[in-house]
C-alpha cells in the first residue's frame, strides 16, 4: 500500500520554491517568463496546435487577466481541453 502511494505522489509535477506554483517552462525566454503578453504569443500557437502545457497557461492568463482581458469562462474551455489530453 505505501508503495503505491509512494507511485502516486512520484508522479506529480515538479512545483516552484514555496509558492506552490508550476516552475516556468524552459521553452520560454525569460522575457516570456515574467511578460504576459510575451507568453500570450508563445501559447497562442501551440495551445491551438493541441499543446496540453500551453493550453494549461492560457487558461491561466484568462483566469488572471494577464495579457489579455480576464475571462473565466475562456479560461475554464483552455483547462478543460488541456485536462482532456
Amino acid at each position: 500500500m505505501i508503495l503505491a502511494l509512494v507511485g502516486v505522489v512520484a508522479s506529480f509535477p515538479a512545483r516552484g520554491p514555496a509558492t506552490g506554483q508550476q516552475a516556468p517552462a524552459p521553452s520560454l525566454t525569460v522575457q516570456q517568463q515574467t511578460d504576459p503578453a510575451e507568453a500570450l504569443k508563445a501559447w497562442w500557437p501551440r495551445a491551438h496546435r493541441g499543446d496540453a502545457e500551453a493550453q494549461y497557461q492560457l487558461g491561466i492568463l484568462y483566469g488572471t487577466g494577464a495579457g489579455l482581458a480576464l475571462d473565466l469562462t475562456k479560461s475554464a474551455e483552455w483547462h478543460r481541453r488541456a485536462a482532456e489530453q
